[in-house]
């Protein structure tokens, strides 16, 4: 141990006592991750706690025991403490260089980043598959899978016909979206309980891109060109997931707030069940995505009011809600929520049958296509709209993305499984590839039938195997039983299904824990609503843009304390009654990295701290002997009070601690003769002379911070203070050392811990208060004044004498 002189005969003894138990030798002093030294306090306070019990021998009797302990251990705590001292600067050599040209670093870290990750994949996805036991999935999950897939593809046909009618789309769009696209994603996605195929969000956005266009006529030409829009538009969303999936950027898309989503959302499925309400009340509607226009056409075409539709669409909606109902409130029954949609379209196609109704006035869906989808690649150029839909298409490529991998993270961690984001983002990429290819419109992950498929007990991707097969089979066979199928059913059914999008418990929510994520959200859903889809999504984007840069640029700092009983140092604000600060000393802690956005911020938030302490350095202002050792007492508490926190912290406290910090009421104080001249004199008036800074949340620092710590650090040479830094990262470190900013600074005013700082800044200020002159030593001497500082015995306990 690189300590001073042992006082006691057994010396060595004592020392083996409190680091023999881990072969710690002198010589060797073990150094940590980030390059900075271990102390020996950290080194042998374990040691001596642990086997304090059997390394020496105690009385019977508690007090006498603590006593016994406190003695034995008073020589080694002293030498302890002087060595814990002289190593506390931070210590880290300059960055060794590998000879590594800059160009050739970036190229090794991005085969890193992207292709070790995919490396690493496929053989794990390797070895899973060599793994799998083929017998024992067909005895146990197969026919979990079956049942799964079969429930999900009887909601799923006339959900996917209700959806492309949403999008402007034929319905057999809807069913090619379930068919191909599912099947791709069986093979390259990555969750096992998320089900693919059309949704309402996607399908409206689709919708309101694609109308601005082709503009509102309804004639052949334009429906084609609509069509291969569609079309084309899920193309640019494949290789728009697929890129983002290869790059391993799908974090770009977490900077849209859950607040700001759920806003989007709410709106969304207001204006979804608002635009199919015309094939309920029977008559047409012009076109629009805005809530105040689609109330005004309503009203102006209420004259044509059609109440058979009205009869069936309202019926239809009536039976799917008690439906949902039911499957909520009996979760053993949840399949009668599955089948809802299939037995509400089965009931009206044979009534319509029956009675004719068609013939009647009543709305269908008319004849769909028999057989699979043929392939639309040859469409897909030229893109003669490319700037027109290239908006469209991210718009959806995020709402979609968010959308899907919310509901598949939620399911693995269900199911305790791991799930790879770049993964899923290739999963959806290659389903919605397939779609292109095979006349689909945009596909993601569906909340509701996800929700179904997990519950109808689904172990793997061959439920949606299942799915895709069934509605292959309806392509095939069936597609004549839906002729009969009326549009207000189908809008019923969409209806339905949007109405778990209105989020109104999440607005609530927000507004009983944080009310700025409410004012978000509400911003968000009313914008959607009042100002369009397209309008509404752009404002969801700004604002989840301007809240990570307002948190970037304006980060949270804090003033520190010491917890009294500890040497841990905790934000004032945060514990007002429990922490203690220092005359002439400010401590604070910057949790962030400081960049180029924030270090403005940052130093004037430092000057406005050491402002507000000098303030409350006034002359009249009564504080004992406290002000010769640099403690400060808070006016509004007594001293009766302050006495009782001490008690209570130190009848709880290991003896062997050392309690050299906490805080000391007057009668302890007055003990020190040495210091009460002082005291009285110009202490009282004493500036601050003394800022740390606590790096320990600053992972990373760039070259604007350091230009703005350097002139900090002149501005407050200036004033006659002395900036110090505590516990630097590495990388903090090496930034410091390569711009030289540490020596400007001063080695020994660069800790690794924020209490040993404190304890150098409190000797520097005690010192200058016996001398009578503020302390202006070498700006590196650190050691040199380690050696002198003792403990002092005050009523049985140890404190350091600053």
């Amino acid at each position: 141990m690189k300590g001073g002189n042992f006082e006691s005969d057994n010396e060595e003894e004592e020392k083996m006592i409190a680091l023999g138990q881990h072969g710690q030798t002198s010589s060797s002093t073990p150094i940590s991750d980030n390059g900075c030294q271990m102390t020996p306090l950290a080194m042998a306070a374990a040691p001596i706690r642990s086997n304090e019990n059997t390394s020496l021998d105690m009385p019977s009797s508690n007090n006498q025991r603590k006593k016994t302990r406190r003695g034995c251990s008073e020589e080694v705590l002293r030498s302890i403490r002087r060595d814990a001292r002289r190593n506390a600067i931070h210590d880290l050599p300059p960055p060794h260089s590998t000879g590594e040209s800059t160009l050739t670093k970036l190229r090794r870290k991005m085969c890193q980043y992207f292709f070790r990750h995919w490396q690493t994949y496929f053989s794990q996805q390797q070895r899973q598959i060599r793994g799998t036991n083929l017998r024992h999935y067909c005895q146990k999950h197969f026919w979990c899978d079956v049942v799964a897939g079969l429930t999900v593809g009887v909601m799923v046909v006339p959900q996917g016909m209700s959806y492309a009618k949403l999008a402007g789309l034929p319905v057999q769009y809807g069913l090619y979206g379930a068919l191909f696209p599912v099947w791709a994603y069986a093979v390259f996605g990555s969750s096992r309980q998320l089900a693919v195929g059309p949704v309402a969000i996607v399908s409206l956005m689709l919708e309101s891109g694609l109308s601005r266009i082709v503009g509102a006529s309804d004639n052949d030409a334009n429906s084609a060109l609509y069509e291969n829009l569609a079309i084309q538009t899920s193309l640019l969303v494949a290789i728009t997931y697929i890129l983002l999936g290869l790059f391993r950027l799908g974090f770009v898309t977490v900077f849209l707030s859950h607040a700001v989503t759920s806003g989007f959302t709410t709106g969304a499925s207001v204006i979804i069940g608002c635009s199919q309400l015309k094939y309920i009340l029977g008559y047409d509607v012009p076109r629009s995505d805005v809530l105040h226009e689609m109330i005004k056409n309503f009203i102006n075409g209420i004259g044509e009011f059609n109440y058979k539709t009205f009869l069936m669409g309202g019926s239809s909606l009536v039976v799917l809600v008690v439906l949902k109902y039911l499957g909520r409130r009996y979760p053993n029954k949840e399949w009668i929520r599955a089948t809802g949609p299939l037995f509400v379209s089965s009931l009206s196609i044979l009534v319509t049958y029956l009675g004719d109704l068609s013939d009647k006035g009543l709305p269908i869906v008319g004849t769909i296509p028999r057989g699979f989808p043929s392939c639309t690649a040859k469409p897909w150029f030229p893109l003669t709209h490319f700037g027109d839909l290239i908006g469209p298409a991210l718009g959806i490529a995020v709402v979609g993305f968010m959308e899907s991998i919310a509901v598949a993270k939620q399911l693995a961690s269900r199911h305790k499984y791991d799930l790879d984001s770049s993964t899923e983002l290739i999963g959806l990429g290659m389903a919605n590839l397939a779609g292109a290819i095979f006349q689909s419109y945009p596909v993601t992950g569906s909340l509701s039938r996800s929700a179904v498929n997990d519950d109808a007990g689904a172990k793997s991707r061959v439920s949606g195997i299942v799915t895709a097969t069934l509605v292959g089979l309806v392509l095939l066979f069936l597609t004549s039983v839906f002729f009969y199928m009326p549009l207000s059913v189908l809008a019923a059914i969409v209806i339905s299904g949007v109405s778990a999008l209105f989020d109104y418990g999440e607005a609530i929510y927000l507004w009983s824990v944080h009310k700025f994520d409410f004012f978000v959200w509400c911003a968000a859903f009313l914008g959607t609503m009042f100002l369009g889809v397209e309008i509404g999504l752009a404002i969801a984007v700004v604002l989840s843009l301007g809240i990570v840069l307002f948190e970037s640029a304006y980060p949270h700092t804090a003033v520190l304390g010491r917890l009294l009983g500890t040497s841990t140092y905790r934000s004032v604000q945060q514990y007002p009654d429990v922490t203690e600060r220092y005359d002439g000393i400010v401590i604070v802690r910057v949790d962030a990295p400081l960049f180029f956005a924030n270090a403005q911020h940052v130093r004037e938030k430092m000057w406005e701290y050491v402002d507000k302490e000098e303030e409350r350095f006034h002359p009249q202002q009564q504080r004992g002997a406290g002000g010769a050792t640099g403690l400060n007492v808070d006016a509004s508490s007594t001293e009766r009070e302050h006495e009782e926190k001490i008690d209570d912290f130190e009848d709880n406290q290991d003896p062997l601690v050392p309690v050299q910090g906490r805080r000391r009421c007057r009668s302890d104080i007055t003990t020190q003769p040495s210091f009460s001249d002082a005291t009285n004199s110009s202490d009282c008036e004493r500036k601050i002379q003394f800022i740390i800074l606590d790096l320990s949340p600053v992972a990373r620092i760039d070259t604007t911070a350091l230009h703005i710590l350097s002139d900090m650090n002149d501005s407050f040479i200036a004033r006659d203070v002395t900036m110090c830094l505590s516990n630097p990262t590495k990388i903090v470190m090496q930034r410091l050392i390569a711009s030289g900013l540490d020596k400007d600074i001063g080695r020994g005013n660069i800790f690794v811990d924020t209490h040993y700082a404190v304890e150098s800044c409190l000797e520097k200020l005690a010192q200058s208060s016996v001398s009578g002159e503020i302390f202006q030593g070498e700006r590196d001497g650190l050691s040199s004044t380690s050696s002198s500082i003792e403990p002092v015995d005050v009523d049985g306990n140890y404190h350091l004498l600053l």
